[in-house]
């Protein structure tokens, strides 16, 4: 019954693309995909009317919810029911509809990009990382960058792909595409070019955020993000910016947009604890590049007494998990003295 009604859903959804024909950003990538996301849609939404996907309404089943504008039914018939008439109206009959969709399209399986494609091609696609999180399914970096590639299937000279060159295995990407590219990263060939990033602190450490400046053919633009910590978040909005660019932004505009960005959950979010302490929440699945943010932050806490970090398990990481914790501890052994608490399952 879900995969028939997978399909029905999937089947209004391409009919509501084809008749508003809204612009479509697509994001893939190991990790930052979601703080991307994020970071695409402060932007654009500034000067165009936009939609994101629903929390984590990525997949075959949710990218047709967010494109049709509702929350999963779950077992209700009636919105079931209620849900089948809003995708009907919204095909037949003309109703307000937004100019941009931004859309993260998470993959876990071979042929799953296909899938999502299938359902929304994007004109503007973004690959953020390649890495192993998706060993649990595939047996190498180069089979995951091979299905994120195809994002970017059938992509023209009226299409732009957006690329980390931070990551070696993206810039493979680059002589593939016959759209227009424009790379972001602090990489020297960047097109986007990240500089000067620093974290900066009130006199009296209440508040925080991070300064970089972006670099983009001979204009350069200071950005601020208040509350914010760090490189993942700054690689983010740089993808944001190089998607405001592609849809007709200014750097002038792009960075005052992003004054407004704010991580998802889960994402090297910092959190006040009881009696001043401070909590860097980094529980969403992701790779060991938030845990060195997350030590690196501790370091520069020189005033605070006590340290604590609490580790659990690295999922869908599949025969590399040992390895990964193998790195932890490394990186554990190079940081000064804190509690630890290790909870490792697998």
């Amino acid at each position: 019954m879900r995969n028939l009604f997978q399909s029905i859903l999937a089947g209004f959804a391409r009919r509501i693309l084809r008749k508003y024909k809204p612009k479509i950003i697509g994001i893939t990538g190991s990790i930052g995909k979601t703080s991307t996301k994020e970071a695409i849609f402060t932007v654009v939404s500034k000067k165009f009317t936009a939609r994101k996907n629903i929390r984590n309404y990525n997949n075959e089943f949710g990218l047709p919810l967010t494109i049709i504008g509702s929350d999963t039914p779950k077992s209700n018939p009636f919105k079931w029911l209620a849900l089948f008439v809003k995708a009907f109206f919204k095909s037949y009959i003309y109703t307000p509809f937004p100019e941009v969709l931004v859309l993260e399209m998470a993959m876990d399986r071979p042929g799953d990009m296909e899938r999502l494609n299938s359902i929304a091609k994007p004109n503007i696609a973004v690959l953020t990382t390649i890495g192993i999180s998706h060993y649990q399914y595939f047996s190498s970096e180069q089979q995951i960058f091979e299905e994120k590639v195809k994002i970017f299937k059938d992509f023209g000279p009226r299409d732009a792909a957006i690329l980390n060159v931070d990551d070696p295995k993206v810039r493979q990407a680059i002589p593939r595409l016959k759209s227009a590219i424009i790379t972001y990263g602090q990489h020297g060939s960047a097109d986007l070019r990240i500089s000067e990033q620093r974290i900066t602190y009130a006199q009296d450490s209440s508040s925080f955020g991070t300064i970089f400046r972006l670099n983009y053919k001979g204009q350069s633009v200071s950005i601020f993000l208040p509350n914010i910590l760090g490189l993942p978040h700054i690689q983010a909005c740089a993808a944001g910016a190089a998607a405001g660019l592609a849809i007709g932004m200014t750097l002038q505009e792009i960075s005052d947009a992003l004054l407004d960005y704010k991580n998802a959950p889960g994402r090297l979010s910092i959190l006040k604890g009881i009696r001043g302490s401070v909590i860097i929440d980094d529980t969403y699945n992701n790779d060991l590049s938030g845990l060195g943010m997350a030590l690196n932050f501790l370091d520069q806490k020189k005033q605070r007494k006590k340290k604590t970090i609490i580790l659990s398990d690295l999922l869908e990481v599949g025969i590399e998990n040992h390895l990964l914790y193998a790195q932890i501890a490394e990186m554990l052994k190079e940081k000064g003295p804190a509690e630890i608490f290790v909870s490792f399952l697998e």
